[in-house]
């Protein structure tokens, strides 16, 4: 299912609860991704394509992905608050944390 046109583009990931911020620059600048058909997030080790469902002016969704090698999955949920995107993800029998994005310049 698409994405909400007001969630598409790459938004960079800021602040995670759970990460701090030298953590969230470990492989490149966490960001999640949002496309028409899908996307992708990437923060730390983990990358993975989420499978989106529209809520409202958000977006719920699951993905699969790579966590160093190690297959993962979880869940979360997105939402535009003004100009920035709020979320959480909640990785399968792993940690589960809030996370804060501003879109990308550019």
């Amino acid at each position: 299912m698409p994405s909400p046109p007001s969630l598409i583009g790459r938004w960079n990931i800021g602040a995670m609860e759970v990460w701090d911020s030298e953590a969230l620059k470990l492989v490149e600048q966490a960001h999640i991704t949002f496309t028409r058909d899908g996307g992708e997030m990437l923060f730390i080790c983990v990358n993975v394509t989420p499978d989106c469902r529209t809520k409202g002016s958000g977006a719920e969704f699951t993905f699969e992905g790579d966590d160093e090698g190690d297959r993962v999955s979880a869940r979360g949920h997105a939402k535009v608050v003004k100009d920035r995107l709020q979320g959480w993800i909640c990785l399968h029998q792993g940690d589960e944390s809030g996370f804060v994005a501003r879109r990308a310049s550019g």
